[in-house]
């Protein structure tokens, strides 16, 4: 419920900043920003950036993604994914890194919940995994893990029935014609450590968008993170 609460409140803030005047006229705006809200007894964390949209093509992005992750693929395990190694120092923490797809806009969010000073910790390990990337310090085979997880998700997207459906139709309606799976997969793997570099120094130096619900004498105000709001 308070992972919920603090994705509500980071979209609900956010797509007030991706500001959508006339339909058709103006594109959506992003303004990155921060909202805080005090809750006993659950805390939810969450950052955002600028993502892909459903009319973009920015397979890097797809691919930042998969490699910041959350929780593991295999059961009981870790998995390889920059978010889950840094959750894990704080138990009881769960994180995961999405990016949520509009007609012409994206966010990257990254969503944080459980007990207060390990989202805390996991947020502030989340930035320096971000920064790591920007600094070029990744190895190739991540990447490479990043990339086959980014083309199971291109993958699952074009199934034909439950959530394969909806992303059709989400596609349909924001550029008029179906995803090209080939198209996606190929444009994934020319995806190479250099373009997550430069995504993820491009991320940085943007303003991001970043909502807490719960504990606000622990959690983290954007700037003690080094985030730009």
């Amino acid at each position: 419920p308070a992972l919920q609460m603090g994705r509500d409140v980071l979209q609900g803030h956010s797509l007030h900043q991706l500001e959508r005047l006339e339909p058709h006229s103006v594109a959506s705006k992003y303004f990155g920003g921060q909202s805080r809200s005090s809750r006993a007894g659950a805390n939810a964390y969450v950052i955002a950036f600028p993502g892909a949209s459903l009319s973009d093509n920015k397979p890097e992005i797809s691919v930042l993604t998969s490699l910041l992750g959350g929780e593991g693929n295999v059961k009981w395990t870790t998995g390889f994914s920059l978010l889950s190694k840094a959750a894990v120092q704080s138990p009881g923490v769960s994180a995961s890194a999405k990016n949520q797809a509009y007609s012409d806009a994206g966010l990257l969010t990254i969503q944080l919940s459980g007990p207060a000073g390990g989202v805390k910790k996991t947020a502030e390990e989340t930035v320096k995994a971000i920064k790591s990337i920007a600094d070029g310090k990744l190895l190739q085979e991540d990447v490479s893990k990043a990339i086959a997880n980014a083309k199971f998700s291109v993958l699952s997207a074009s199934e034909t029935s439950g959530a394969g459906i909806v992303a059709t139709g989400a596609q349909l309606i924001a550029g008029g014609k179906p995803l090209d799976v080939a198209a996606a997969v190929k444009s994934l793997e020319s995806v190479t450590a250099d373009t997550l570099k430069a995504v993820a120094k491009s991320l940085l130096e943007s303003k991001a968008s970043v909502a807490a619900v719960g504990d606000l004498y622990l959690l983290p105000y954007a700037e003690e993170l080094g985030l730009k709001v």
